[in-house]
């Protein structure tokens, strides 16, 4: 399917001809997607699926923590259950409010 006439395409070409226009048709294209889209996708899974930053760093193959970091998309699910474990064990688990009726 990568190629023309016997050759390889270019990745750019791949990106230009069939990747963007895939995205756009589905839906979740946006501007500025590309290869380096996948990229941090990839890094971002990979740590919240429980990779440490410096699996993920290995895996990208980065030279510094501070790199990952930079391609690393903290999303608002993420941030919120973050917050919640954090209040769950300093303050304990909610407990469900029983309302009395007269």
């Amino acid at each position: 399917m990568f190629e023309k006439f016997g050759e390889p395409m270019d990745d750019r070409s791949i990106l230009r001809s069939v990747i963007r226009p895939a995205a756009k048709d589905l839906g979740f294209y946006f501007e500025g997607f590309g290869w380096h889209s996948f990229r941090r996708q990839n890094i971002t899974v990979l740590q919240e699926e429980g990779a440490t930053t410096f699996e993920a760093m290995a895996q990208a193959g980065h030279s510094r923590p501070s790199m990952t970091g930079e391609y690393t998309i903290v999303g608002f699910e993420h941030r919120e259950q973050a917050v919640r474990h954090l209040q769950e064990r300093l303050l304990g688990s909610p407990q469900p409010t029983v309302l009395a009726v007269n």
